[in-house]
Order: structure tokens, then C-alpha cells, then sequence
């Protein structure tokens, strides 16, 4: 994911605001407003670093979507799939830790 793309992600799950943001980060509105539309520049490191401390995520998962860059697997993805889980029946996530524990045994 991109940089945009995890901006809008997280701001959508803190419940937070570009006012709000810019505010927690001394950044304007109008810079805020700029990494948040498609295309974007990506802010200087001395930016991302203030938005990522705002948003109590590192500047990788900013950056990435990625906790760290070593990291395979985006952090979203997980969030999403716990998400959606929570809507399964007790039947169907019994199948779901089959089909993963047999994924697991495969890779």
C-alpha cells in the first residue's frame, strides 16, 4: 500500500479528522489534504515522522503498510482479516483454522 492509501486507512480506523490531524501534528490542513489526494507527493521524513508519532504507528507502516520493511505480510491485511472473522459462525471458523493450518503446513 501506499503512503496515501495507509494515511486514509488509519485516519478512517482512529476516527480522525485532517483538522484533528493537522492540529496533533502542526502540519496545515492544506499539506494534510495534499498527501491524502491520489498522486501525491509522499512528505519529507521530518513530516511523516510527526504524522506517524500522531497516529501511534511507525513511519514503516506509514511508509509500507508494513510494521517493518522486513516484514511479508501488511499489517492491514491481518486488521482486515480479524475484522472479518468476527462475523463467521463457530462452524465456519472451525474451517477457516483448518484451511490455515493446513496453508501453514504447505508454505
Amino acid at each position: 500500500m501506499t503512503f496515501r492509501e495507509n494515511l486514509h486507512y488509519l485516519m478512517d480506523c482512529k476516527g480522525i479528522q485532517i483538522k484533528e490531524l493537522s492540529a496533533m501534528t502542526g502540519i496545515s490542513e492544506n499539506t494534510i489534504k495534499s498527501y491524502l489526494k491520489e498522486n501525491s507527493a509522499e512528505p519529507a521524513i521530518s513530516k511523516a515522522v510527526l504524522i506517524a508519532d500522531a497516529l501511534n504507528v511507525s513511519v514503516d507502516f506509514l511508509a509500507t503498510g508494513r510494521e517493518n520493511a522486513k516484514e511479508k505480510t501488511p499489517v492491514t491485511e491481518f486488521v482486515e482479516v480479524v475484522s472479518l472473522l468476527k462475523d463467521f459462525s463457530a462452524s465456519h471458523l472451525k474451517i477457516i483454522l483448518a484451511l490455515a493450518k493446513a496453508l501453514k503446513q504447505n508454505s
